[in-house]
C-alpha cells in the first residue's frame, strides 16, 4: 500500500514538474517571437526614419507621424 501511494505521489510530482518545464519553454518561445517582431519593426523604422525626420522639419503632419512611430516603437 505504501509503495503504491509513493508511486502515485512520485508520478504526480514528475507530471507537475514536466508541466512547469513545458510552460517555461512556451514562455521562452513567446519571448523569442515577440523579440523577432520588435526587431523587424525597429528595422523598418530605421529604414524609414531618416526621410521621415527630414520631412518632419518642415511638415507638421510628418512630425506627428514621426512622433507616433517613435511612441509605437517604445522610444
Amino acid at each position: 500500500m505504501k509503495k503504491w501511494l509513493i508511486g502515485i505521489l512520485a508520478s504526480t510530482s514528475f507530471a507537475l514538474g514536466g508541466c512547469s518545464m513545458l510552460e517555461g519553454a512556451n514562455d521562452a518561445l513567446t519571448y523569442v517571437n515577440e523579440a523577432t517582431d520588435y526587431v523587424q519593426e525597429a528595422k523598418t523604422f530605421a529604414e524609414e526614419a531618416p526621410e521621415l525626420a527630414q520631412q518632419a522639419i518642415t511638415d507638421s503632419k510628418a512630425a506627428a507621424e514621426f512622433e507616433t512611430k517613435l511612441e509605437d516603437l517604445g522610444l
